[in-house]
């Protein structure tokens, strides 16, 4: 199925509540708390080294970041700053933002989406990427699956570069190509960032998770 068909109770259905997803690329794993309506619940985990694929924003969507346990580094806008334990952050819609861990232990957070729209479906499609080997080193998705990221995920994120207009383009010009030659970043590639409810690293045993995996 095509991004652009889901609907929100689709995606809840994908990821219920105990969900547990990684990124084997950038080193971060994720627990889905609450799948609603009104908002998206995650509990976020990143290994020491660990930062999010790149700067970006979402167009229609409210992300709050709540520190439970370590040091996350952000940048918001043009503000940089470092969080602590019991310390969160607010994202309005639209602004460019980006984040990492910045201490030497594991970061744990928790995060909330508003609403949630298709945000977990996009999670999904950018760690299964990761997992099939489809971005760069530092988990970017290659041109081709920007491009359909870009068609599906329009509401959800939108990368600082290449230029918004940019990727627009390549939403109408490449993505249609891809899909009918039957590449997608949906389907199984958005499973594929599920791993076993085990998978998700013990609070007592932050040296149990070494990246990269």
């Amino acid at each position: 199925m095509d991004a652009r068909e889901l609907s929100s109770s689709e995606v809840r259905g994908a990821f219920p509540a105990g969900t547990v997803l990684h990124n084997p690329v950038t080193g971060e794993y994720a627990r889905v708390v609450e799948h609603t309506g009104e908002r998206a619940v995650g509990e976020l985990l990143a290994v020491p080294g660990a930062a999010v694929a790149g700067p970006h924003f979402h167009p229609a969507q409210e992300e709050r970041f709540e520190v439970v346990d370590g040091v996350l580094g952000y940048r918001l806008g043009d503000r940089r700053g470092e969080l602590q334990s019991g310390e969160a952050v607010t994202v309005p819609a639209g602004v460019v933002h980006d984040w990492w861990n910045a201490g030497a232990g594991n970061l744990r957070a928790r995060v909330t989406v508003t609403p949630p729209g298709l945000f977990a479906a996009m999670i999904g499609a950018v760690w299964g990427l990761a997992v099939v080997g489809r971005t760069d080193p530092k988990g970017m998705p290659k041109l081709v699956d920007a491009a359909l990221l870009a068609e599906a995920f329009a509401h959800e994120i939108v990368f600082e570069r290449p230029p918004r207009a940019v990727q627009r383009a390549l939403a109408v010009t490449v993505a249609p190509i891809a899909r009918r030659r039957g590449r997608s970043v949906t389907g199984e590639v958005m499973r594929t960032a599920i791993v076993p409810a085990e998978r998700w690293p013990g609070p007592g045993d932050p040296g149990a998770v070494t990246w990269p995996q």
